[in-house]
């Protein structure tokens, strides 16, 4: 009996883990994706894109490829961090 109640705990993850499969793949393609671009924000860094540790008067459009966002993450990243922000992603 012991067995038979192991075999069917057994069994029901096994069907129910093809949409587990599923969403841990989906929620690895986004974590992959996120990585993508915190590197591009990261190599595409410019010091004097407007972010909130740097302070602008002019109307600057951040040069950075993701954009405003990107340079503001990676003005944050790179503040508290540094170079070593690069071994995030």
């Amino acid at each position: 009996m012991a067995r038979a109640s192991r075999r069917g705990k057994r069994d029901a993850p096994a069907a129910a883990g093809l949409p587990e499969t599923k969403s841990r793949e989906v929620v690895g393609v986004l974590f992959a994706l996120a990585a993508v671009l915190l590197l591009v924000a990261l190599v595409s860094h410019r010091p004097d894109d407007p972010s909130w540790l740097r302070s602008s008067t002019e109307a600057d459009s951040a040069r950075n490829w993701i954009g405003p966002v990107g340079a503001q993450i990676s003005a944050s990243i790179f503040g508290f961090i540094g170079l070593a922000s690069f071994l995030l992603p």
